[in-house]
């Protein structure tokens, strides 16, 4: 009961030839144009995730790095976010994902790079062989970010990034009861 969203940046030339960083950001399939304040960004559900030191500084260090883009996949949740708070007094974002130059990062390197920039994660419930039962078990229960919610259910992915012929990206969501 938060709202996906996504943050990232292309790298675009500038009159001058040298690269300069486009920040974006949006829902899952929609660009949202750039707020034109610091307040208006803080308080711009889909922008709110630059606004985060960590963040920012994430996606700057991947500008730096000579990346062409990136785009760090998150939830947006709490006070003001759809109907469940999560015990949060403001907004909150928490990433589950990040594509850089067009491949997804392996679950660990993905983890790591937050934890160098101090950007929060997602809850991880469970890591382990591939277990029906334990997904579905999984899957309901009390929120892991916090406040009196029940989880709406659980991601499911591999740690190693993998294609299927079927479904493509290996992710799915299994749905609590």
């Amino acid at each position: 009961h938060g709202t996906n969203c996504r943050v990232g940046f292309v790298t675009n030339r500038a009159a001058d030839g040298q690269p300069e960083m486009l920040r974006m950001a949006g829902s899952r399939g929609l660009r949202r144009k750039e707020p034109a304040d610091a307040e208006a960004m803080r308080n711009n559900t889909y922008w709110f995730p630059w606004t985060l030191a960590g963040v920012d500084n994430l996606l700057s260090a991947l500008f730096a790095g000579g990346h062409q883009t990136a785009i760090l996949y998150g939830e947006v949740f709490g006070s003001g976010i759809q109907s469940y708070t999560y015990g949060q007094k403001s907004i909150a974002f928490r990433a589950f994902d990040l594509l850089v130059d067009g491949k997804f990062l392996d679950y660990d390197a993905f983890v790591a790079c937050c934890a160098e920039h101090a950007v929060a994660t997602v809850p991880l419930a469970y890591r382990g062989p591939f277990s029906l039962s334990t997904i579905k078990q999984l899957s309901d229960g009390a929120s892991l970010v916090g406040g009196k919610e029940g989880r709406e259910g659980v991601v499911v992915k591999p740690v190693q990034e993998r294609q299927d012929a079927k479904i493509g990206r290996v992710i799915l969501k299994y749905v609590g009861d």
